[in-house]
């Protein structure tokens, strides 16, 4: 394009470096702006410059590549009508040079914006192939967890039939047995066959011993606290805010377990029978020498007859049967909060 310069311009040194100057500046001018309208009035502004003084179209393809690239199909227009007409003073050779460099551009900008666009699209893909694989991972790891839990439920179903089966059949069994043995202990005169009975009711009552520690073992490891919490407050779930945190050893003792289960149990049937709260809030931490326990509502309903109620009692008893404390509060709303020590050992 500085060469047409040259070539063009040979009246005046000065004229062509105005010229090349000018074409360069707006053409970096509507490659920096973003805005539209600027961008209009600077391509008006170079269009009146040609109009004025045709030599200014000698660098008019480079403004016209940046006019070509909007979606202004009338500017686009009068863009081309102005270098069509701003060519009527020039040469026939010159004007083809013009014509033709005018179209190279359109063409370039039309290559440009198909290679812009593209490049878009090949981000839009990588970017979907990402979401879409993050998506995947995800349903992947909520399968494999969804496996994991029906397999430890159905574990801890087994446990707890076999528990059951070993405490109805094998223990009873077990148990006839030491009776047995005792009655012929009590009749047998010979003493060194009652040694050997002796004996033979000590392993009996040996055996009775390990399968009871056997069964309570397998008894404990089968109440899972997290699901059996979750299923005490589903009823809860949808009408209100629920906000719970359950962090404890799987490993507790059943009767806390159990202590824990029932009061999480009464505490959300007397929020469905006399609460008016829209908050509950359970929190069941082990910390290292107690257990803790908190359910607090934000109801302002709360009357004397709540604190006295049965399943308030039998909440006080269970707990003070594993030397526990529980307090009950209208604090801010009704509150239960109870602590049970750990036993040492």
């Amino acid at each position: 394009m500085l060469l047409s310069v040259l070539i063009f311009s040979t009246d005046d040194l000065f004229a062509p470096v105005i010229i090349f100057l000018t074409g360069i500046s707006f053409s970096l001018a509507c490659q920096a702006i973003d805005k539209k309208n600027i961008k209009t009035i600077l391509f008006c502004i170079y269009m009146v410059l040609v109009i004025i003084k045709s030599d200014f179209v000698l660098m008019f393809p480079i403004v016209f590549y940046e006019l070509s690239g909007s979606k202004n199909k009338i500017l686009i227009i009068l863009g081309a009508l102005t270098g069509v007409i701003a060519c009527v003073n020039f040469e026939l050779d010159k004007v083809i040079i013009i014509l033709s460099a005018l179209v190279l551009s359109v063409v370039l900008q039309v290559k440009s914006q198909k290679y812009i666009n593209l490049q878009q699209k090949l981000i839009d893909i990588r970017d979907e192939g990402t979401e879409l694989n993050y998506i995947l991972e995800s349903k992947n790891r909520d399968l494999i967890d969804g496996q994991s839990y029906e397999i430890h439920l159905a574990t801890l179903k087994e446990r707890n039939r076999i528990s059951r089966e070993i405490h109805d059949n094998v223990g009873h069994l077990l148990t006839r047995s030491i009776l047995q043995l005792g009655a012929m202990l009590a009749v047998i005169k010979n003493e060194n066959d009652k040694i050997m009975l002796e004996g033979v009711k000590n392993t009996l009552d040996s055996a009775m011993t390990s399968i009871r520690e056997s069964v309570h073992n397998l008894h404990d490891e089968s109440i899972d606290l997290v699901n059996a919490i979750n299923e005490c407050i589903n009823p809860i779930k949808e009408k209100y805010e629920i906000n719970s945190i359950i962090d404890i050893d799987k490993n507790t003792e059943a009767k806390i377990k159990i202590c824990m289960i029932m009061i999480v149990k009464e505490a959300v049937s007397n929020i469905l029978k006399h609460s008016n709260c829209t908050k509950v809030e359970i929190l069941l931490q082990e910390h290292p020498g107690f257990y803790k326990l908190l359910i607090h509502d934000n109801g302002t309903d709360i009357r004397e007859n709540n604190f006295s109620g049965m399943g308030i009692v039998g909440m006080n008893e269970r707990v003070e049967r594993l030397n526990g404390i529980i307090r009950i509060s209208n604090d801010n709303g009704f509150k239960i909060f109870v602590t049970i020590p750990k036993q040492k050992g």
